[in-house]
């Protein structure tokens, strides 16, 4: 399961998902997109992919999922890489929320960034007291 899945590939090239279904969720005109530049790559769009029009500030992420077929009573993999840093926290809450209450088993594997790295130039804030040069 790739949440906000952008333009990344693996589902379509790595081996090891040879055999897996993979769900890519992303707005319509990222997936429109993607499947513009895989066709045009010659790379062989695979039937394991299911392709998932959802907007994970709009819409909840099972809602949208569970309209393409997906199982939340099975255990699932979620990658979510690159996305919470763009959406608000009520939607990042809401969306771990939700996979929380998948079947017992099931990974959530996704990236943080500290809103300070954000919010000021890049460069996380130090506590109090901290020096970045040791």
């Amino acid at each position: 399961m790739l949440l906000g899945s952008g333009f990344d590939a693996r589902a379509h090239h790595l081996r090891e998902l040879r055999l897996a279904k993979v769900f890519e969720l992303d707005r319509q005109g990222t997936l429109a997109a993607k499947r513009a530049r895989l066709n045009a790559s010659g790379l062989p769009l695979s039937d394991r992919v299911v392709w998932v029009e959802a907007d994970l500030a709009r819409r909840p992420v099972l809602e949208a999922l569970g309209r393409q077929g997906f199982d939340a009573t099975r255990p699932a993999v979620f990658v979510w890489e690159g996305v919470t840093n763009n959406l608000d926290p009520a939607s990042v809450h809401l969306t771990l929320r939700a996979l929380a209450s998948c079947q017992t088993g099931s990974v959530v594997i996704f990236t943080y960034v500290h809103l300070s790295a954000l919010r000021e130039g890049g460069r996380p804030s130090l506590p109090r007291g901290a020096s970045a040069t040791p």
